[in-house]
């Protein structure tokens, strides 16, 4: 058991390493860290779709976090952003009130209170990201707000039923890296 819960600490570190050491090549690492920093904050509370293999989750992971660093990096703080950060805020909330907490066949969610428990959790990380927004410089805001709001919506994303389709369309397209049965 103790085994177990170091490998998955250690896996999960070493993913985190693996998409930090991405970011820092391609110039994005503060973005992509913030992003991810965030998605990983709010899955902890919401749940979400899991890829079949660590591999698997790795090489996702690899690719988009940085994608969405640099996609935070080329808004760069614009100031006509400031309703896309609520509009995404709002449709994070939507997504939270509908499917939060999501769990999935590879880690599925308890029933009664704790999964009520998370649910609520999943609304107050919301909040705290709504909070954070409000002390965004006005009216510029800054690039961190973009990376807040994009890691929030791709957390979202990955509650929804086309998240939970497409990670699985991409888990299948990876099968030839490894073969499923550990968590990513």
């Amino acid at each position: 058991m103790v085994a177990y819960g170091l490998e998955i600490l250690l896996d999960g570190l070493s993913q985190v390493a693996v998409v930090l050491a991405i970011a820092w090549a391609a110039g994005v690492l503060a973005e992509t860290a913030l992003v991810m920093a965030v998605a990983m904050a709010y899955r902890r509370v919401s749940g979400g779709v899991h890829c079949t293999a660590y591999s698997r989750c790795l090489v996702l992971s690899a690719a988009v976090f940085p994608l969405l660093g640099r996609a935070v990096q080329a808004c760069g703080g614009l100031p006509q952003l400031a309703a896309w950060r609520w509009a995404g805020m709002a449709a994070a909330t939507a997504i939270a009130l509908a499917w939060a907490p999501a769990g999935s066949p590879v880690r599925p969610l308890p029933e009664g209170d704790r999964r009520r428990g998370l649910r609520a959790r999943s609304l107050l990380a919301l909040s705290a990201a709504v909070f954070a927004l409000l002390l965004a410089p006005a009216p510029a805001g800054t690039w961190w707000a973009d990376a807040l709001v994009v890691g929030m919506l791709w957390q979202s994303f990955t509650l929804t039923p086309l998240g939970f389709r497409f990670i699985g369309q991409v888990d299948r397209w990876l099968g030839f890296l490894f073969v499923p049965g550990k968590e990513g």
